[in-house]
């Protein structure tokens, strides 16, 4: 769970790095928020597909 920032006009940038991947494997996200009344909303699924080449990200 990462605490919301920022303002409702705003809003913020938030990150999330997955070091557990495997080069060239599909991974599928999906991101969770809750309103201030405590309502959730699922967003997604989205996909990255991990290319690293001789150690430069392609």
């Amino acid at each position: 769970m990462i605490i919301a920032e920022g303002s409702p006009t705003e809003g913020m940038l938030y990150e999330f790095i997955d070091d557990t991947v495997q080069n060239r494997k599909i991974y599928y996200y999906k991101l969770e928020d809750f309103d201030i009344y405590g309502v959730s909303t699922f967003h997604g699924p989205v996909n990255a597909t991990p290319r690293m080449i001789y150690g430069i990200e392609r």
